[in-house]
């Protein structure tokens, strides 16, 4: 086994031989979800994310890190590689529900896992997203932890659409991707945009979240989130950056980096 994917699986609380089939590649998905908070906080600590594996490897594994989805799901991507699975990079186009429109090619990375006959989109980092990898079948709802989705046809059958039912029984766009493999380099450019470029949502407010078994722990700028399942949310108001500090080592053992003001 190489990557170093012994020492990736322990911190995922992996302690088992790996056979890569279905079973474990659910496991693996909800397990990595548990471990790896969607975050975006180099962005505004002023320090540049890099599409390097090493440097991924390092922020993520020995630094107790998370990411945003280049990061998250480009390293799950070199795990389930070097565990044996068939697996390619996916560019996505993320839906903007406020401008009613896609965004641009490689505005997302998901994961495209072939096992057998069938293929699975996994995707470990959309924050708030499936639990469980989805099964590429035209219209069929499959039931997830985090409510139900469906793969629909987009594009005149030249890509698919990932859809969430809402709460009104409408089905909602999320994003739209091809099953043409990418690589990682072709990211960089839109990983750049999204650290740089004022439009980016990313620059608006620092954001870090993280499933739990039953719930779900949210800390942006101004709010803490500590969402239960079954039994609602509480909230507390950010007081000052101190405070944000103490928020994020408390609920996502993550401190900034020495030097930064």
């Amino acid at each position: 086994m190489h990557f170093q994917a012994q020492k990736y699986l322990a911190r995922m609380t992996w302690d088992t031989p790996v056979v890569p089939n279905l079973e474990t590649l659910r496991d693996l998905h909800f397990l990595h979800l548990l471990h790896f908070p969607f975050e975006n906080l180099d962005i505004h600590w002023g320090r540049a994310i890099v599409l390097d594996r090493d440097k991924l490897f390092t922020k993520m594994l020995e630094n107790g890190r998370g990411g945003f989805c280049y990061e998250l799901n480009g390293l799950f991507y070199e795990l389930l590689h070097a565990l044996g699975y068939q697996v390619q990079l996916l560019s996505a186009r993320v839906y903007e529900p406020t401008r009613k429109e896609y965004g641009p090619p490689h505005d997302h990375l998901a994961l495209l896992v072939t096992l057998g006959e069938e293929k699975w989109l996994a995707d470990v980092g959309f924050g708030d997203f499936i639990r469980q990898p989805l099964r590429l079948v035209e219209g069929l709802e499959q039931k997830d932890p985090r409510g139900s989705y469906r793969l629909a046809r987009a594009n005149s059958g030249q890509s698919w659409e990932v859809q969430s039912l809402n709460d009104q029984g409408t089905w909602l766009p999320e994003y739209r991707f091809e099953e043409i493999a990418r690589e990682m380099g072709e990211f960089e450019e839109m990983c750049r945009y999204h650290q740089s470029d004022p439009r980016s949502h990313f620059l608006q407010k620092k954001v870090c979240t993280l499933a739990r078994h039953r719930g779900r722990y949210t800390l942006s700028s101004t709010k803490m989130r500590i969402h239960r399942d079954g039994e609602g949310r509480e909230e507390m108001l950010v007081q000052d950056e101190e405070h944000f500090k103490q928020l994020l080592a408390q609920y996502f053992t993550i401190h900034p980096p020495e030097g930064l003001e």
